[in-house]
């Protein structure tokens, strides 16, 4: 026992003791540099810096007053003056002749990054999105490697990862889930209820991440990051603040953005709200308008971080999007309705997060605390007919999250975390009569007062051993879901799975590394899965409850080489799929019809693999040219039916070249490029919005410059130079033809 209390005395007396720290700071950003080495010049003593910036050196209290030399790549070399009573913050500058790749949080939640990640990471960073200008947060990836923006509507937006889309692909905000109990099968539209102009970073880790997020994490995650209100430096507090305009040709578009921050030393706050009016998509070629598929949308957002102490810190968030009139052209021009709108459709987060870390130990945790509420209104009417139909359903959230990591030695990375995930569906469904007047109400999508909740606990850890590095991980998650049916019966599920990963990376030097992973996944039964009871674009679906979790299988290899100059990713993969929930004909109340179309159920039959090979790639020559570019592959197979997997991507990529003056003035020219996709289900042939033949290969040119001076930003871009009519791969819409923007910024937006 005296040893046991020893230990714990010299553990809490060695992660106090060190009360001096060095943070560094991107100098623009203000982000932390995460690898930057600091050597004590008289000493020789040296240290590399965390996530957080901040660097560990357990003796540096016994180091007397010296010159620290700070370097990072990617950024010019820093020297500074130090004493060991001092907390210092250092500002690096960017060397503009160097390739800098990302780092990324959340491929494996350690903090790497993208050349050191066991996984494949695409990152899309706040200056990237600025030279965009998107309309929505889905066309804002539509040039990110490894993703397939399905557009079943220009409301909605559906990436596919690895050949897969809608609960097999995990949304994040922040690290908090955006999926929920609801989320269907297939393309869904929930991604574009973001605001781009409210994106710090967005991280797109390819492949199954099951053991780091659970349920849906089967083609990949998507963590977007919200924009971070800035601590001043030491007598530097003061107010802030910057207006944002756009308008396109042809009425397609009309934003505007207003944000206000305040920067203190111990408290940082920012704000900002956004208005869209969206017009009718005019689609390339002789397509003309596609109406309806414009739409109005609000937004506004409140971000307060409060510095309790130099390593403890508490921030509060909160982030809304409502979106109204959102028309689903396909269901207008080839299914027969006048009428069919999501409105409203709205998604709002707020979240209450600590995070603090002991400096000396390098030990980081957080807890958040967050609410989240979906509200989807749909409302249909077909051509003719004095009846519409209202249905609208809303899920509340609350998510408890925990997690902590802990560097015990340079060598040895951990991490260990708990989450807790409830829903509250609340559905309905109204029949109203225009011509008499009468209103019905019945049963909505789903049962009133279903409760889903979801549970886990998770580990994962690196160790580095000179040229290898060798990462595993675990998870184990359990469920229960409960649907008090009226019509179908009430039924209680309480299904569990344990995933597992393991992983190497060898550094072969000079930039170059080989790496290879193998994954084990799940996603589990959802209300939507369960309890469906509607209809959907090949039949009428009745509920289903005898179901078990999907599972996967995956093994990776890959080459990785970064060096000054550029990059190259490569890497191929195989994912075999079980006991997928899958569609057959059903019967209700004993027939195989319901108003008049062919009645299906889910159930745990479904067999699959799919393979892929991507190649990523950039290089940077004469200081300021930048060349980059992507191929993806994907190929899917439907065992169980022994046809082609559905809406499987067909070979696409890009590739960009963009040329900047310093910070002033930029220029960049791009091709995105997808070949036919003629290997098509049985389902896609069925599907109207695939074309029974095939979908057509594209190629579309985009052109983009913009310029800086003091607190101004001016840019401008023509889309769809050639004007060429195209559709992204299972999409129910048309993309737009040849057009042009212009976007103003004014002040720190």
């Amino acid at each position: 026992m005296k040893k046991l209390i020893g230990i714990i005395a010299f553990i809490h007396w060695s992660c106090l003791s060190f009360s001096q720290t060095i943070r560094v700071l991107d100098k623009s950003s203000q982000l932390p540099v995460y690898q930057a080495i600091a050597t004590w010049t008289e000493s020789e003593k040296k240290s590399t810096s965390g996530a957080d910036g901040k660097f560990f050196l357990q003796d540096a209290s016994f180091l007397p007053a010296q010159t620290v030399e700070i370097q990072a790549e990617g950024y010019l070399v820093a020297k500074i003056a130090w004493t060991p009573v001092a907390n210092i913050d250092v500002e690096l500058s960017p060397d503009l002749t160097a390739y800098i790749l990302p780092v990324v949080i959340t491929a494996n939640r350690l903090g790497k990054s993208t050349g050191q990640s066991l996984s494949v990471v695409s990152v899309l960073e706040r200056e990237s999105i600025d030279r965009l200008s998107p309309r929505s947060a889905a066309d804002a990836l539509l040039g990110v490697a490894g993703v397939w923006m399905q557009r079943t509507n220009h409301g909605g937006g559906s990436p596919f990862i690895r050949g897969l889309s809608g609960n097999q692909v995990l949304l994040l905000v922040d690290g908090i889930r955006v999926n929920n109990s609801t989320f269907r099968y297939g393309p869904n539209q929930y991604f574009n209820v973001l605001d781009p102009l409210n994106i710090q970073q967005v991280e797109v880790v390819r492949g199954q991440t099951s053991v780091e997020y659970g349920t849906d994490a089967l083609g990949g995650v998507i963590n977007v990051l919200s924009r971070q209100p800035l601590f001043a430096q030491e007598g530097k507090s003061g107010f802030q603040g910057g207006v944002y305009g756009k308008a396109m040709s042809q009425d397609m578009e009309l934003s505007t953005r207003v944000v206000g921050a305040y920067q203190g030393e111990r408290i940082a706050i920012r704000a900002g709200t956004s208005w869209k009016d969206f017009g009718d998509v005019r689609a390339g070629g002789n397509l003309g308008f596609q109406r309806p598929s414009g739409y109005q949308e609000q937004s506004g957002d409140l971000k307060v971080r409060l510095k309790l102490a130099d390593n403890h810190q508490l921030s509060a968030s909160w982030m809304m999007v409502n979106q109204e009139h959102v028309g689903r052209y396909d269901q207008v021009a080839q299914r027969g309705y006048s009428r069919w709108e999501f409105d409203p459709q709205r998604w709002q987060q707020a979240y209450l997060r600590y995070e603090g870390n002991t400096s000396n130990c390098l030990l980081f945790w957080k807890a958040t605390l967050s609410g989240i509420q979906s509200i989807e209104q749909r409302k249909s009417q077909k051509i003719g007919s004095p009846e519409v139909i209202v249905e609208a359903d809303s899920v509340h959230t609350l998510a408890i999250l925990g997690a902590v990591t802990w560097k015990p030695i340079a060598q040895v990375e951990i991490a260990f975390g708990v989450e807790y995930y409830g829903d509250i569906i609340t559905s309905g469904r109204l029949q109203q009569d225009e011509d008499t007047g009468i209103s019905i109400r019945s049963r909505g999508l789903y049962p009133t007062g279903s409760i889903a909740w979801n549970s886990g606990v998770y580990q994962t850890a690196g160790y580095t051993l000179g040229h290898l590095r060798i990462e595993g991980g675990w998870r184990y998650n359990w469920f229960a879901i409960n649907i008090p049916d009226q019509t179908f019966g009430e039924v209680q599920i309480s299904p569990d799975a344990l995933v597992g990963h393991v992983g190497l990376t060898f550094d072969l030097g000079k930039g170059h590394a080989l790496y290879s992973a193998a994954r084990t996944g799940f996603r589990a039964p959802n209300v939507n899965d369960m309890s469906t009871f509607g209809p959907f674009d090949s039949g009428y679906e009745v509920p289903a409850y005898d179901l078990n979790p999907e599972k996967t299988r995956s093994v990776e290899l890959g080459y990785r080489f970064n060096r000054r100059r550029g990059m190259l990713f490569l890497s191929g993969y195989y994912t075999q799929l079980t006991d997928l929930m899958v569609r057959q004909p059903f019967t209700y109340n004993g027939s195989g019809t319901y108003l008049g179309d062919p009645v299906f159920g889910k159930v745990n039959t479904g067999k699959a693999f799919i393979t892929g090979l991507e190649a990523e790639g950039a290089v940077r020559f004469a200081e300021t040219i930048e060349l980059k570019g992507f191929l993806i592959y994907t190929y899917g197979q439907d065992i169980s039916a022994n046809e082609p997997l559905r809406r499987i991507p067909p070979l696409n990529g890009r590739i960009a070249l963009r040329k900047w003056w310093g910070n002033r003035l930029w220029i960049e020219g791009e091709m995105l490029a997808a070949s036919a996709q003629n290997r098509l289900s049985g389902g896609d042939k069925s599907d109207h919005r695939i074309n029974p033949n095939g979908t057509p290969a594209w190629a579309v040119a985009n052109l983009r410059a913009g310029t800086s001076w003091k607190f101004v930003s001016l840019s401008a871009g023509l889309q769809n130079i050639t004007n060429t009519a195209y559709r992204y791969h299972g999409s129910g819409t048309d993309m737009l033809g040849r057009s042009l923007y212009v976007s103003l910024r004014l002040g720190a937006i």
